[in-house]
């Protein structure tokens, strides 16, 4: 099962995905992504996947994130993770998105 970690990185002040490119195998079939935030995001949400019959939701946004890849065809699938920093005191920050990738491939 593929799992990727999502922290906000003071550098860009922005959040980062950790594989940026997720690497699903289509030879195994079906396959379970999930993406976990570590403490310095309080909230995310992955977003651009559903809607072309690859990808199926399987979680609301928040603290952890769960899509499932049909893995049956190959082909770079960008999305994006909009994302919320965890900071003391400061309410209805506003997200801020990334497009990294999942790679689909017999390899």
């Amino acid at each position: 099962m593929p799992q990727a970690r999502v922290f906000w990185d003071p550098t860009v002040n922005g959040p980062k995905v950790d594989p940026d490119d997720i690497r699903v195998h289509i030879n195994n079939g079906a396959q379970v992504i999930t993406w976990h935030a570590d403490s310095s995001v309080a909230s995310f949400d992955i977003l651009g996947l559903e809607g072309n019959g690859e990808f199926e939701r399987k979680s609301p946004p928040g603290k952890t994130v769960t899509i499932i890849d049909k893995a049956d065809r190959p082909g770079e699938f960008p999305y994006t993770v909009s994302a919320v920093r965890a900071s003391v005191g400061v309410a209805n920050e506003v997200p801020v998105s990334i497009d990294p990738k999942i790679t689909n491939d017999s390899h």
